[in-house]
C-alpha cells in the first residue's frame, strides 16, 4: 500500500508536470499571438477585428490555462500580506493552499492558517485553523458581496483577550468600541474540535469553551445548531443556540432562533429573530432568567447589578446597534416583586444604563443583600446558599454590619440612572410605608439622593455618597428623619403606648472603605435623636431612677397613667468609629435620667450608662445606674449590680448598730432632681 509520503511525491510530480505543460502552451500562445499581430500590420483593414479577437483569445487562453495549472501554494505569500494589510495583523498560511475556479461555487482548501495578536499582546495568536475548507459563490463575488456556499473549519482555536484598560485583541482596528458582529452569509458551516478562550481583564472573566455545530438537513425537525461547552470563572458554563438550516435562509426574512445560556447556577433563555440574517446589529428577544444572584451577571453581559437575592425574571429584549433595550420587565427578587424598563447604551466610553422600576411591595430585608449582607433566616425568606451562609456567619460571629467588598472595577466601568419606587414596605420591625430611590452613577461616584423612606408620620430622607474613583472609596451618608411619631417606632413593641411624642433624627458619618463595614469602623460625624413635649408611661418613668417600689409596684397594678416627657435627647459624636455621647438626656415629669458612655462601630458593641434620679421622694431606689450592653446585633439592658451591692452594704451596716428599720435608709431617696435645660441638651446633641 501505498504511504502517504508516496502519495505526496505523486501530487508533486502531477503539479510539476501539469505546471510544465500549461507553460508549453502558455509559450505556444505567445508565438501564435506574435504572428497574428505581424499579419495584422500587412493586413488589409478587414482583417483588423479578425486579429484582434485572436489576440484577445489568446490572453484568455492564457489566463484559463494559468488558472487552471498553476501551484496555487506560490500565491499563499500575497493573499497572506494582502490579508495582513487588510486586517492590520500578521496573517499567515503555512499549509497547502488549492483552489478549483472553474465552477459558479469555486471551491478552495487551506491549511495552517494563522492571525496574530497584537504587539501588545506578545502577538500571541487570535486566530488558528488546522484546515479550512469551502465553496464560494461567484456570482455575487463580482459584486463585492461575499457569500459561502459552503465552510468547513477543522480545530479552530480562537484566543480573545481584553487588558483592564479596555484595549482588546478582537479589535483590529483599535476603534475603542465594540461593533456589532457582521458575517458573510453561510449557508452551511461545520466546525469540528473548535475552541474559544477569552481573558477579560475589565470583567475579570476567564472563558474557556470547546465549540461544535450541529445540521439536521432532513425530516421535520431540520435545524442548525451551534453549542460551547467550559468554564466561566471556574463554574460550569454550556451555550447552545438553535434555528433553522442555514441553507433555507432568506436575507430579505428575519432569522429565528432559541438560545439557552447555564453559567453555575444562572440560566437564561431567549427566543427571538435577527432582523437580517448573519448581521447582529439588530434583533428582538424574549429573555428569561433565573439565577441566586444578579451580579453573577456581569461576566455574561457586562452590565453591573448589585448582589440581590434569587430572582426569576421576564423581559422583552430588543437590540439596535449598540443600544439593548429591556422592556415589559417583570419577576421577583427575594421576595420583591419588579416592574418595569431598562436600556444599556453602549455607544460611549463607557456603558450608560438607563432603568425605571417600580415595586408594589418591597421585603425590607433584601436591601440587606443590596449591602452585602444577608436577608433574615426566619422560614419562608429567600436567600441563596451562599447569603444562608453568610447569615448563619455573621449571627454567629454576634455581628451586624457586612463585610462583602465593593467591586471598583464594575462602579468605574459604566454609568448609570437608576429610578426605583415601591408602593409599600414589608417589615417586621420598622412603621416604614413606601420607599424611593434617585440612583447615579458618574465616571466612578455612585449617589443615591434621594433616598426616602415614608412613615405612618413624617419621613426618612437623605443622601448617600461612595466616591470609587480612589483605590480607598469615601463614603457619606446624610439621613435625617423629620415629622415622625415616636409611638409608629413602639407599634410593634407590645407596648405601643408606653412613650409618645415627636421624633427626629439626623445621621450624618463619613468613613473610607469598601464594605459598610469598612466604612463604620472608620466613620466620623455626628448622630442624634430628639423627642420633645410628650408622655412616658409613669412606671417606666420611675424604672429609669431605679424607683423600685414605686416602678413595680405601678407595672404590677397595670397602672398605666402617663407622666410628661419634656425632652429625650441622644446625642453622639464619631470619631474613627466610635460614637462618643456627648448629650444623653431622658427628662421626665418624676426623673431625670442623664447618660453617657459610647457606641464602638469598629467591634459593634455599645457600653451606655443611664443614671436617673428622682424628682420627688421615694422609699426604696436603688443607687445603680442602668447599663445598656452587649453586641449592637442583640443589646442587653440590666443595672449595675455592683454599685447596687455596695448600697446593700451600707444598709447591713445600719442594721447591726441601729435598728431593723434604720436599714431601709440608704435606699431612701433625699437628692432630688430638677428639670434640665432641655434646650441646652438638644443644642449640644445637635452640635457636639
Amino acid at each position: 500500500m501505498d504511504t502517504p509520503r508516496d502519495w505526496k511525491k505523486t501530487a508533486a510530480a502531477v503539479r510539476t508536470h501539469a505546471a510544465a505543460r500549461a507553460s508549453a502552451l502558455a509559450s505556444r500562445a505567445k508565438v501564435l499571438a506574435a504572428k497574428a499581430a505581424a499579419q495584422a500590420r500587412t493586413a488589409p483593414w478587414r482583417s483588423i477585428g479578425i486579429a484582434g479577437a485572436g489576440g484577445l483569445g489568446a490572453l484568455l487562453l492564457t489566463l484559463v490555462l494559468t488558472l487552471t495549472f498553476i501551484d496555487w501554494n506560490v500565491l499563499r505569500g500575497p493573499i497572506a500580506s494582502f490579508a495582513s494589510g487588510t486586517l492590520q495583523r500578521r496573517v499567515t498560511i503555512s499549509g497547502d493552499l488549492e483552489v478549483h475556479p472553474w465552477s459558479l461555487t469555486p471551491r478552495f482548501t487551506a491549511a495552517g492558517i494563522a492571525v496574530a495578536g497584537p504587539a501588545w499582546a506578545d502577538d500571541r495568536h487570535t486566530f488558528r485553523i488546522e484546515a479550512m475548507s469551502g465553496r464560494v459563490r461567484l456570482l455575487p463575488l463580482l459584486g463585492g458581496r461575499w457569500e459561502f456556499e459552503e465552510i468547513d473549519l477543522l480545530r479552530p482555536q480562537v484566543y480573545f483577550r481584553r487588558e483592564a484598560s479596555g484595549r482588546a485583541t478582537w479589535r483590529f482596528r483599535e476603534t475603542g468600541r465594540d461593533a456589532p458582529a457582521k458575517f458573510p452569509a453561510i449557508r452551511r458551516l461545520h466546525i469540528r474540535e473548535g475552541s474559544l478562550r477569552i481573558e477579560d481583564g475589565k470583567r475579570k472573566l476567564a472563558f474557556e469553551a470547546a465549540l461544535e455545530t450541529t445540521a439536521s438537513v432532513s425530516g421535520a425537525d431540520r435545524a442548525f445548531g451551534l453549542s460551547g461547552q467550559g468554564k466561566l470563572n471556574n463554574q460550569t458554563f454550556s451555550a447552545t443556540i438553535v434555528g433553522p438550516p442555514l441553507e433555507s435562509i432568506d436575507r430579505a426574512r428575519p432569522y429565528a432562533f432559541k438560545a439557552s445560556v447555564i453559567a453555575g447556577a444562572t440560566r437564561v433563555t431567549a427566543e427571538g429573530a435577527i432582523d437580517r440574517p448573519f448581521d447582529l446589529t439588530y434583533f428582538t428577544a424574549r429573555l428569561d432568567g433565573v439565577g441566586p444572584d444578579l451580579a453573577d451577571i456581569y461576566p455574561l453581559i457586562g452590565i453591573s447589578f448589585p448582589n440581590t437575592p434569587p430572582y426569576r425574571l421576564r423581559s422583552a429584549l430588543r437590540r439596535e446597534g449598540q443600544v439593548y433595550r429591556f422592556t415589559g420587565l417583570t419577576g421577583v427578587v427575594g421576595d420583591t416583586d419588579i416592574a418595569g424598563a431598562m436600556t444599556a447604551d453602549n455607544r460611549g466610553p463607557r456603558m450608560m444604563l438607563t432603568a425605571d422600576i417600580t415595586s408594589r411591595a418591597l421585603d425590607f430585608d433584601d436591601l440587606a443583600v443590596v449591602l452585602g449582607g444577608a436577608p433574615e433566616r426566619a422560614e419562608g425568606e429567600t436567600a441563596s446558599a451562599g447569603q444562608r451562609a453568610t447569615g448563619a456567619r455573621l449571627a454567629a460571629e454576634g455581628r451586624l454590619l457586612p463585610d462583602a467588598q465593593l467591586d471598583l472595577d464594575r462602579v468605574r466601568n459604566m454609568d448609570a440612572r437608576l429610578k426605583y419606587r415601591a408602593a409599600a414596605v414589608k417589615t417586621r420591625y420598622l412603621p416604614l410605608t413606601k420607599f424611593a430611590l434617585d440612583l447615579s452613577l458618574q465616571e466612578g461616584v455612585l449617589t443615591g439622593d434621594p433616598v426616602s423612606f415614608s412613615l405612618p408620620r413624617g419621613a426618612i430622607t437623605g443622601v448617600a455618597r461612595i466616591d470609587a474613583r480612589k483605590q480607598t472609596p469615601d463614603v457619606d451618608v446624610d439621613f435625617r428623619l423629620t415629622g415622625g411619631r415616636v409611638e409608629d417606632f413602639m407599634a410593634r413593641s407590645g407596648q405601643p403606648d408606653a412613650v409618645t411624642g415627636p421624633l427626629e433624627a439626623r445621621v450624618k458619618l463619613r468613613g473610607q472603605g469598601r464594605s459598610v463595614r469598612a466604612a463604620a469602623a472608620t466613620a466620623d460625624g455626628v448622630v442624634t435623636v430628639i423627642s420633645r413635649r410628650g408622655e412616658i408611661r409613669k412606671a417606666f418613668a420611675e424604672l429609669l431612677g431605679i424607683n423600685v417600689t414605686r416602678g413595680l409596684g405601678l407595672l404590677w397594678s397595670g397602672d398605666r397613667s402617663s407622666t410628661p416627657l419634656r425632652c429625650a435627647v441622644a446625642g453622639f459624636e464619631g470619631r474613627n468609629g466610635v460614637l462618643h455621647a456627648s448629650a444623653v438626656v431622658v427628662d421626665t415629669g418624676v426623673v431625670l435620667a442623664l447618660g453617657k458612655g459610647h457606641i464602638d462601630l469598629r467591634s459593634e458593641t455599645i457600653d451606655l450608662e443611664l443614671k436617673g434620679k428622682a424628682k420627688e421622694p421615694r422609699l426604696v431606689r436603688l443607687m445603680a445606674p442602668i447599663r445598656i450592653g452587649g453586641r449592637l446585633a442583640d443589646p442587653t439592658v440590666g443595672v449595675d449590680l455592683g454599685a447596687a451591692a455596695g448600697q446593700a452594704g451600707v444598709a447591713g451596716a445600719f442594721a447591726a448598730l441601729l435598728s431593723p428599720v434604720a436599714a431601709i435608709l440608704p435606699f431612701v431617696n433625699v437628692d432630688l432632681a430638677e428639670d434640665a435645660d432641655c434646650a441646652a441638651a438638644v443644642a449640644a446633641a445637635r452640635n457636639p
